[in-house]
């Protein structure tokens, strides 16, 4: 095998493996595991694919793992697809909900550093996260278990408790 027919085949399995991704995202939003007579899709993964064994950088994990979240793969399900655990697959996608990376900066004595974000941009990038997670508390407020709750006051007296936080901060904002 010549260098270019690696570099070739190379390519042609990380195309692949994109398409791979693709095809459980599409295998699980279509229940093909109800069609083919599972009891789950868990059941499905391990039997059709449990031989398969396939482990991910980390790097391309949370890639993956974010990808399937955003295409409405559950957590408990893109752990079963992929092979990891459930809290592995929970820390990838706090990950990706937090990542502030700016990448990496060479100094001035040559040596590599993690960039650090300016202060505005870890402002703005906090408060998209902050509606993010109020987006979020809204749709779980929304839904009939809440009400019955037996934490539901305290809860409410939470949000309170943010609610004046918040209009200091922008009250600060303001004055500054």
């Amino acid at each position: 095998m010549t260098v270019e027919e690696a570099k070739e085949l190379t390519q042609r399995i990380r195309e692949s493996a994109g398409q791979l991704w693709e095809l459980i995202a599409n295998a699980y939003t279509h229940r093909v595991w109800e069609v083919l007579g599972y009891s789950s899709w868990d059941e499905y993964v391990d039997a059709e694919f449990g031989d398969l064994k396939l482990r991910l950088p980390r790097e391309e994990r949370q890639e993956v793992v974010r990808s399937l979240h955003e295409q409405g793969l559950s957590t408990r399900a893109i752990a079963s697809a992929i092979g990891y655990d459930k809290r592995t697959v929970s820390r990838d996608l706090q990950a990706a909900e937090t990542d502030d990376d700016p990448g990496i900066v060479t100094g001035r004595n040559g040596k590599t550093y993690k960039a650090r974000r300016t202060l505005p941009e870890q402002f703005w990038t906090t408060t998209g996260n902050l509606v993010k997670l109020t987006e979020k508390l809204a749709k779980l407020a929304s839904d009939e278990r809440f009400a019955k709750d037996k934490l539901r006051e305290a809860n409410i007296q939470h949000l309170r408790e943010v609610h004046d936080a918040l209009g200091h901060l922008i009250k600060v904002l303001e004055a500054a």
